[in-house]
């Protein structure tokens, strides 16, 4: 073997090698003449034929290989609680068993992830000042549409590219766009789990309104910086969120008429909407996740200095939180409560001995 060759050891497992290599640290001229049943072929490296005469080698930890998870046993109270959705893929929507009736349970994490989405999208939007000329309906040259805001023309853009994607042919999911003016999409239907009941609640006129006119001041410094395509971006993202999360109020309305149907049959008969509202209502959760989504904030919106002080927030927490109270949880109320009504359209319910027939409700 010439002097700059390396010698090569046929080695079979970890602690097969490095047996070998310690014992060619105390005699590397066993290197040239080591053999071994070959498995993978590593190379012996000159080092241990010079250097490693005197040093002794420490036998270095093995690796820490990755074990099988253990297996807890559950009771069935917890499987009741946490079930998958039946089927190998449903889209993101919840679709219980047949005959097993949605729970809330089984939104709870999903609603959780959007409150996420929601505050990570606030702050992004933060970062820039308010810059109110893209609000404008003609302040910058668009042929296209003239008329129409910066705000608005991004948002239609980006609309049409979700469309030809199927984004709006989801039940969670509702266009700012009038219908009819977003292209089809390019991809075949998906088949939807028929979760909730056939309905025409669509409130992001009210969703953007309230985003611009409220939430906006609330977040974003006075001002004019000159982003206005990453502020008009932002301001997608967030709309887009708050969307989703609002209208996700019929996944709830329809859990709870399935838990109760029969009062909310009778309150929607009578198209009693105060009653609903008070029924839909439970300031208890609302505590618990007002006081979740500042926690939230404080965490993913905080100024971490070199010690973990976190002192600087980039909105503060309990805007976001005032938010979700004064306006978040209001538009979802709303949302379930035209939910109910028109989920029972059409069906008499009998209330003693009067017979009360639903009618289409042009405005709901």
């Amino acid at each position: 073997m010439g002097a700059n060759e390396v010698p090569f050891l046929a080695i079979s497992d970890h602690q097969t090698a490095l047996s070998k290599l310690q014992q060619l640290a105390a005699s590397p001229a066993q290197c040239e003449s080591a053999e071994m049943p070959p498995t993978f072929i590593a190379p012996c490296p000159t080092f241990f034929r010079s250097s490693l005469r005197r040093p002794q080698l420490s036998a270095p930890a093995p690796p820490a290989w990755p074990t099988a998870a253990p297996i807890i046993a559950r009771d069935s109270s917890y499987h009741q609680l946490h079930r998958p959705s039946p089927g190998d893929d449903f889209h993101g929507i919840p679709n219980p068993p047949p005959g097993v009736p949605l729970l809330l349970s089984d939104l709870r994490e999903r609603l959780i992830r959007q409150e996420e989405t929601i505050i990570f999208a606030l702050i992004e939007r933060a970062q820039f000042k308010k810059n109110s000329k893209i609000y404008v309906p003609g302040a910058f040259d668009i042929p296209s549409s003239p008329h129409w805001s910066f705000s608005q023309f991004l948002l239609y853009e980006l609309e049409k590219v979700y469309a030809k994607v199927r984004r709006y042919t989801s039940p969670d999911e509702h266009a700012f766009s009038p219908p009819g003016s977003l292209p089809k999409p390019i991809l075949s239907d998906l088949d939807y789990p028929q979760t909730l009941k056939k309905n025409r609640i669509n409130v992001n006129s009210t969703i953007e309104k309230v985003y611009k006119d409220s939430i906006l001041p609330r977040i974003c410094e006075e001002g004019d910086d000159q982003n206005y395509g990453s502020s008009a971006a932002c301001d997608v993202a967030c709309l887009q969120a708050l969307s989703k999360r609002i209208h996700y109020g019929k996944f709830i309305a329809e859990a709870k008429c399935q838990a109760d149907d029969s009062l909310y049959r009778r309150l929607a008969a009578r198209r009693d909407r105060t009653k609903i509202w008070n029924e839909l209502s439970n300031i208890s959760v609302e505590c618990v996740l007002l006081k979740r989504v500042e926690n939230k904030a404080k965490s993913y919106g905080s100024d971490i200095s070199g010690d973990g002080a976190r002192d600087i927030f980039k909105v503060e927490p309990h805007r976001i939180s005032e938010m979700y109270r004064d306006f978040i949880i209001p538009l979802t109320k709303e949302v379930e409560v035209e939910y109910i009504i028109q989920r029972y359209e059409g069906i008499d319910y009998q209330d003693g001995e009067q017979q009360i027939p639903l009618k289409s409700d042009a405005n709901a």
